[in-house]
């Protein structure tokens, strides 16, 4: 009896790492280094292996606007604010605005409550962006990021409609296109 071992297909991992983190509440729901661990090492490095974007900060498929769907960075989940002003499930998005190199980063806290983060960015092809923080917005209340919040990201998976990140705090994002 021949048994054939196929490798699963793109479509079917991202539904996989999709379906696997659907309940976590962006990464909440759960969290401990094992869990981190084993959504890392099953779902999303098997389907950075098959990344279709060979220079995917080049690519015009980066720009646009995501919704983030899975984190390890408890800053972006707000595990280090109290409950009742951390970010809403399904509400942190990332819009990047090619032409202008400019990136902003949003959630609503309270369902109601905007906050949001204004950065540029440069590519370093293949894959990375350096990340120059600019002004930090609370509502109506603005400030000037010091110019010391900067970072960077691998941009590690693209296509039409997800993208996956790392960055230089060994956080890893899983966004879907809105």
């Amino acid at each position: 009896m021949n048994v054939f071992l196929t490798s699963p297909t793109t479509a079917e991992l991202k539904q996989k790492l999709l379906d696997r983190v659907a309940d976590l509440d962006l990464g909440r729901r759960g969290y401990s280094p094992e869990q981190d661990r084993v959504i890392d090492e099953y779902f999303i490095r098997p389907l950075e292996a098959q990344n279709p974007t060979r220079y995917p900060v080049d690519s015009p498929l980066l720009g646009g606007r995501w919704r983030l769907v899975y984190s390890n960075s408890k800053n972006v989940l707000g595990m280090d604010r109290p409950p009742f002003i951390r970010p809403a499930g399904n509400s942190v998005y990332q819009t990047i605005l090619l032409e202008q190199g400019m990136v902003i980063n949003e959630e609503r806290m309270l369902g109601l409550i905007p906050n949001k983060v204004r950065a540029t960015f440069t590519v370093k092809p293949p894959r990375r962006v350096e990340v120059q923080f600019q002004e930090f917005r609370l509502g109506p209340i603005k400030a000037r990021a010091p110019r010391t919040a900067r970072g960077w990201l691998d941009i590690t998976y693209l296509d039409e409609d997800m993208r996956i990140s790392r960055g230089n705090l060994s956080n890893v994002f899983v966004l879907v296109r809105e």
